[in-house]
């Protein structure tokens, strides 16, 4: 084994090993602007295909829309309901199962059941976040 005669100080102490400031720093600095992976392209081969996860606390659902993949946050703008329950699936469109409101790629809202009760709407308002997708062979991934 090698014995070195100098020794360096350690970055951190063994308390940030655990601390849970530290390890918010490191999903905010560090894991956040990564890319993450979430399926396989074979999961999204046809339109309304979709896979969803969570990434760092965030709700994803990244869906083919037909000629284009793209992630939006899995969360209803109305009601805050989870948007696609399942892991993976197939659906004719994105809709809440609460309220009914569904969206298009943009995160827009395309159709909201009731919009009369709705006269002032601010569709800005209610858009999803939409985050970063790519793809390296046949993974897909998701950075926030």
């Amino acid at each position: 084994m090698y014995l070195s005669p100098t020794s360096l100080e350690p970055a951190i102490g063994p308390e940030g090993y655990a601390a849970v400031e530290s390890f918010r720093q490191e999903q905010d600095h560090v894991f956040a602007e990564s890319w993450h992976l979430v399926g396989a392209l074979s999961q999204l081969r046809k339109t309304g295909d979709y896979v969803s996860c969570e990434l760092l606390g965030v709700p994803v659902v990244v869906r083919n829309f037909g000629d284009q993949l793209v992630a939006l946050r899995n969360v209803c703008a109305h009601r805050h309901a989870i948007l696609a329950t399942k892991p993976k699936g197939n659906s004719e469109c994105l809709k809440c199962p609460y309220h009914g409101w569904e969206y298009g790629a943009d995160g827009m809202t395309r159709k909201i059941p009731g919009a009369k009760n709705f006269p002032h709407f601010n569709q800005k308002a209610y858009q999803l976040d939409r985050f970063s997708v790519g793809t390296c062979g046949e993974l897909v991934f998701v950075r926030l």
